[in-house]
C-alpha cells in the first residue's frame, strides 16, 4: 500500500510539473518603435513559458482615458509562446504598457517610454526602457543606434488568385544594413518564391510583391541572402530571431467557376 501511495504521488508530481502555471516575467516585456507614425507606432513582445493553455492576460496601453481603446479586456493565450501587440499613440507623451496575469497564470510586466523630443526614456519596475537618443533622429527616444528589422506585414491573409500579395518590412534606425529578402514557402519548401536582397533603399518599409497561385503559404524573412552585414552576430543585432509578423500563413483561394 506504502508503494502505491508513492507511485500516486510521484505521478501527481509529474503531472504538476507538466502543467505549471505560467509566471509572466517582467524584464521579458519589450517596447520597440516600428518606424512609422512619426515614430509613434510600438511594437511589443512578451515572450512566454510554462502551461499558457488557460492563462489570462489584461493589457493596458497607458494612453489617457477617451483616446482609443486602452486596453484589450480579457486576453485569452491558449498556448501561445508570445503576447504580440502594435499601438500608434496618438501624441508625445510619456506612456506605460502592462500585461497582467488576470487568472490561469501569475505576474505582471511594464515597460515605461517616452515618444517625443527630447526624450528622456524612463524604465518600469522591471521593465526594459526604450532605447536612448542616437544622432540625427527625428525621434531620438525612439530610434535604434542600430538598424533593426521590426515587422513583417502582408496586404491580406485570404485573398483570391490574380490578387498581388503585397510584403512590408519595417525597421529602425539607419536603413542601410541589415539586408532582408522576402520568402515564400510552400508544401514544405521555403524558397518556392524569392523576393529580391533589400538594403539602403532609402526609407520604410521595404515592399515586394508576388502573384501566387491558389495554395496555402507561409511568409518569411530571411537575412541570409546576400548584401552587406551578414554575419550571424549581425544578423542577431538586426533582430532576425524576433521579427513580428515573420511566418505569417497566408491562403490564396481559387477563383469559383
Amino acid at each position: 500500500m506504502h508503494a502505491i501511495r508513492l507511485v500516486a504521488a510521484a505521478a501527481l508530481l509529474a503531472a504538476s510539473q507538466a502543467h505549471a502555471v505560467m509566471t509572466i516575467t517582467p524584464n521579458t516585456l519589450t517596447a520597440t518603435p516600428s518606424g512609422q507614425a512619426n515614430g509613434r507606432e510600438i511594437l511589443f513582445k512578451l515572450p512566454l513559458a510554462g502551461d499558457t493553455k488557460n492563462c489570462v492576460i489584461t493589457i493596458a496601453y497607458g494612453e489617457k482615458p477617451g483616446v482609443g481603446p486602452n486596453n484589450d479586456g480579457d486576453t485569452h493565450i491558449n498556448g501561445l509562446a508570445s503576447l504580440d501587440r502594435m499601438r500608434t499613440y496618438s501624441a508625445d507623451g510619456t506612456y506605460t504598457f502592462t500585461a497582467k496575469a488576470k487568472s490561469g497564470c501569475t505576474g505582471e510586466a511594464k515597460v515605461t517610454f517616452t515618444i517625443g523630443n527630447p526624450a528622456r526614456v524612463a524604465p518600469a519596475a522591471g521593465g526594459i526602457a526604450v532605447p536612448p537618443a542616437t544622432a540625427g533622429s527625428t525621434n531620438p527616444g525612439l530610434t535604434l543606434a542600430h538598424t533593426r528589422i521590426t515587422s513583417l506585414q502582408v496586404s491580406a491573409t485570404q485573398m483570391t488568385v490574380g490578387t498581388p500579395l503585397v510584403v512590408k518590412v519595417f525597421g529602425t534606425g539607419l536603413e542601410t544594413t541589415c539586408p532582408t529578402t522576402v520568402l515564400i514557402g510552400k508544401n514544405g519548401n521555403a524558397y518556392y518564391k524569392k523576393g529580391a536582397v533589400q538594403w539602403a533603399t532609402g526609407s520604410w518599409p521595404r515592399v515586394s510583391t508576388f502573384t501566387l497561385e491558389p495554395g496555402t503559404y507561409k511568409v518569411q524573412i530571411s537575412m541570409t541572402e546576400g548584401g552587406p552585414g551578414t554575419s550571424q552576430a549581425e544578423r542577431e543585432a538586426c533582430g532576425a530571431a524576433s521579427v513580428v509578423g515573420d511566418g505569417t500563413t497566408v491562403v490564396v483561394n481559387d477563383v469559383p467557376h
